[in-house]
């Protein structure tokens, strides 16, 4: 049976049209420890392989742009290192890795669809839980340097972590980051569990060999730092644009509306002293309550901000509290208007099935301060092609002075309209120099592409690549198939609209936009058989809906302005 009225729809791949927020990380914390978003607990390397891209598909089709993808938990490893044993969840044993690098897989399929992918590591703590297999490695680190280590009972649980209090431990550990850094093209360190676990802790030893009298509490906050400072020499060292994140317990010092543990004075960590060095170069609070009830997430993020020294915060938001979870979009909303660098959701399984109703728009991850680069050239020789997809290709540039690490795509309006943020609809990775999606029901008469490359800090070309223009055929198809008369088809440019109707007869019409009670005719034409454009110049902003009457028939649309 043939449609009598034709309804169209975008179903484009990754498209984004709304207003953006140019620069704005949204990020997910993707945990590995005891297998909580993956790797799936099979040791069959396909289906983790698959896994892990299926993720990543998901992450960014809810247009996120940043992993925090986890790598050290319980003293054991999921990368390549000659210091820690490998995690027995692929292969079920320890130190027995599977045919493939999980950090490499991860780091690949993340810049492959334009995320970026910070290595999360689990600092001083080095064990807990009940998978004593790891613990039981000769590699471990409890079992090679026993001395290292403080016991903490953590909510009647038994942890183990070292001791930063003593140098030894800080080097064993800067030194384990740094391997990452070296050996892998990771676009940040993301530091969890660097801070000591309370301050019931057991640390005379360490105090006596090194504390010179100072007092404990100063003394432990002072041991952090130390750390920090040393890892981000080693880590600026080797690649400097690696960018070094903490996160650390939302609540710095409790302030009014807001008070609990304390990471300052709790568990000695002074994130904003790290920060303010510039050891540090984002912080995630995990602000990890809801808006209403103590500790309130709002006074907490004024206070993150406030104290930022220029340095970008990044909100937590505990997606796994039902409290929270029902208040994310006011949440996201709230991190914009005090101008938080993002927001980051704890984690991937409670936002895996969550459709962000803030994120119309596909945006660059934050920028980072004291991170600059040159722009790069552009990309050239845009084409587009049609088959069963439409496929767009282009010539990667010539010169090479700044690298080129990922492709933006965007979708414009008109072929004379800037490729800005509010056009930006897909990013990949530099390997690739053509993507390929389908236009299922169009919802333009014309579609026009330009491509700008992007460098390491998401620095764009200045200038884009040549402007295509497409015209999707099943226009054609749909107009021959369906019996007139047909739903309309409005379509904002550059300056004005186009109204697009098919008729079967020759009649008048008038087109009248409303609004709270308000109305004005825009239009009063004849509309002829077959297919009408009408150019509207009118100024519809601030109308809601626009009536279309046909004078001979009766038929009425009404149509909402977009």
């Amino acid at each position: 049976m043939k449609p009598r009225f034709l309804i169209f729809f975008l179903l484009i791949v990754s498209t984004v049209f709304a207003d953006g927020h140019k620069r704005e990380t949204r990020a997910v914390w993707v945990a590995t420890n005891f297998r909580l978003d993956w790797p799936p607990h099979t040791f069959d390397q396909t289906e983790q392989k698959n896994s892990l891209r299926q993720i990543f598909n998901n992450i960014n089709r809810k247009k996120l742009n940043a992993v925090y993808f986890q790598v050290r938990s319980n003293g054991t490893v999921m990368f390549k290192s000659e210091t820690e044993p490998f995690s027995p969840y692929f292969t079920g044993q320890v130190d027995r890795p599977p045919d493939y690098d999980p950090l490499a897989l991860a780091i690949k399929e993340a810049h492959k669809r334009g995320l970026e992918l910070h290595a999360w590591v689990n600092v001083f703590r080095c064990f807990t839980g009940t998978e004593t297999e790891a613990l039981e490695s000769p590699k471990h680190i409890f079992n090679k340097h026993p001395e290292w280590a403080i016991e903490a009972r953590i909510e009647g649980k038994k942890t183990y972590w070292l001791d930063p209090g003593l140098p030894e431990a800080r080097n064993y550990l800067a030194d384990l980051f740094a391997e990452i850094v070296a050996n892998y093209d990771v676009d940040g360190i993301h530091l969890d569990f660097i801070r000591y676990p309370n301050t019931e802790i057991e640390d005379d030893f360490s105090y006596g060999l090194y504390g010179e009298g100072k007092p404990r509490n100063e003394w432990r906050r002072e041991n952090i730092t130390k750390f920090m400072k040393l890892l981000s020499s080693k880590i600026r060292a080797i690649k400097p644009f690696v960018k070094i994140g903490v996160t650390p317990i939302g609540i710095y010092k409790n302030i009014g509306g807001a008070y609990g543990t304390q990471g300052f004075s709790s568990v000695y960590q002074d994130a904003r002293e790290w920060l303010r060095r510039g050891y540090a170069d984002y912080a995630v609070p995990q602000i990890y309550w809801d808006i209403s009830e103590n500790p309130k997430f709002k006074n907490l993020a004024r206070d993150w901000i406030s104290n930022s020294a220029g340095k970008n915060i990044i909100l937590g938001i505990a997606a796994y509290k039902p409290e929270v979870k029902k208040e994310i979009e006011e949440q996201i909303a709230f991190a914009r208007k005090i101008n938080a660098a993002g927001v980051a959701f704890f984690r991937y399984g409670n936002i895996k099935d969550y459709n962000f109703k803030s994120f119309r728009t596909r945006e660059f991850p934050a920028d980072y301060v004291k991170k600059t680069e040159a722009c790069p050239p552009p990309p050239k020789k845009l084409t587009v092609t049609v088959g069963k997809k439409i496929t767009l290709a282009w010539l990667p540039p010539d010169k090479r002075e700044s690298p080129v690490k990922y492709y933006a795509l965007y979708l414009l309006s008109a072929p004379d309209e800037n490729a800005g943020e509010k056009k930006l609809f897909q990013i990949v990775g530099a390997e690739r120099n053509s993507v390929s999606f389908s236009i299922v029901k169009p919802k333009r008469l014309k579609y026009y592409f330009a491509v700008k490359s992007v460098g390491q800090f998401w620095n764009e070309s200045r200038e884009s690549s040549n402007v295509v223009e497409f015209e999707p055929p099943q226009i054609k198809d749909l107009i021959d198939e369906i019996m007139p008369p047909a739903a309309p088809l409005l379509i904002k440019e550059k300056t004005g609209y186009k109204l697009f109707l098919l008729s079967g007869r020759k009649e008048e019409i008038k087109v009248t936009a409303t609004a709270d009670g308000k109305s004005s005719i825009i239009l009063i034409n004849i509309l002829l058989p077959g297919e009408n454009i009408f150019t509207i110049n009118d100024d519809l902003s601030e109308y809601d809906e626009i009536i279309i009457s046909r004078a001979n028939s009766g038929g009425v649309y009404r149509m909402k302005i977009r």
